[in-house]
């Protein structure tokens, strides 16, 4: 009676010429361009299940969950710069670095560390936070030459729960 539903959706594609601010040659007297460059590809799917449990008179409970993941590799920026990076800065020698060939949104740092539990050296309550990221408030740690990936700011899945309640001409 039309009481369960269940919604599946898979998609790979691959976004062209993007509108982006990508640097130049200071010798032009600016320092940003605004070009059609890019070309990323995305691959995920998302699931999702609604039912309505109870409809009885003037009374209806229906409910929805989904779950969805995606991916987004950046597989070129600029074709007459391959080297090309896009960076945003987001907190002290920490960075937002968009590259070919990397997923979207990784994060980089030269102070923020993964955390690498030593038995030996650590008390046995820090084992919870083994391969957990830390960055360096107190800036004790020594700084190091290269970028290292800490992270990324996207998801690695996103959930959904809706409820919606009706009484006569009353939704909740």
């Amino acid at each position: 009676e039309n009481r369960l539903g269940v919604d599946f959706t898979y998609y790979k594609s691959v976004t062209e010429n993007q509108i982006w601010k990508v640097p130049v040659s200071d010798v032009t007297g600016y320092t940003l361009a605004v070009k059609n460059v890019g070309k990323v590809k995305n691959e995920g799917f998302e699931v999702s299940v609604g039912a309505s449990p109870i409809r009885k008179g003037n009374f209806t409970w229906q409910t929805n969950v989904n779950w969805s993941t995606d991916k987004s590799i950046v597989q070129e920026l600029d074709p007459e710069n391959p080297e090309m990076v896009f960076t945003q800065s987001v907190a002290s020698n920490t960075f937002i670095i968009d590259m070919a060939g990397e997923q979207r949104g990784q994060l980089y740092s030269k102070t923020a560390r993964k955390f690498v539990y030593d038995p030996v050296i650590h008390n046995s309550k820090l084992e919870q936070y083994d391969g957990q990221p830390y960055h360096d408030r107190a800036k004790d740690l020594p700084r190091v030459s290269e970028l290292s990936v800490i992270g990324n700011v996207n998801p690695n899945w996103i959930a959904g729960w809706d409820n919606s309640f009706t009484y006569k001409n009353w939704s909740l």
